[in-house]
């Protein structure tokens, strides 16, 4: 499942909780095959991970927010990627057809400049 319809079923109003949080989930798994991360550290770094989701039902304000704050996160990041992909396209034109260890060195940098959302301050219903 794409990220944007992953981001549709998290804002279906019809759709229960648990759903659209697996859909959150959804997003986040394609955020971090773009990027590299880990999933699951992911999950435990925003508040998603299956042990604080069980200790509180997330509300809709919740996965609304953190959603949005992963579209940000998500387009700064394609942002980053497009101004290297310029760079690399400039670079291959004058025959640099390998990455320099400068160019390695600026995608691990942008790669390290990922600010994943962290949890909202408790805005759950409990059990």
């Amino acid at each position: 499942m794409s990220f944007s319809h992953a981001a549709r079923q998290v804002r279906d109003p019809q759709r229960g909780i648990w759903l659209r949080l697996s859909a959150l989930r959804g997003c986040v798994a394609s955020f971090c095959w773009m990027t590299g991360l880990r999933y699951r550290a992911a999950l435990v770094e925003m508040g998603l991970d299956p042990e604080s989701v069980l200790r509180a039902v997330p509300t809709e304000a919740f996965l609304l927010c953190t959603l949005e704050a992963l579209e940000i996160e998500r387009a700064r990041y394609m942002e980053r990627l497009r101004d290297f992909e310029r760079t690399r396209i400039a670079a291959k034109a004058n025959g640099n057809r390998q990455l320099s260890s400068a160019e390695r060195a600026a995608l691990l940098r942008i790669r390290e400049e990922i600010h994943l959302p962290h949890p909202a301050p408790p805005d759950v219903e409990s059990h």
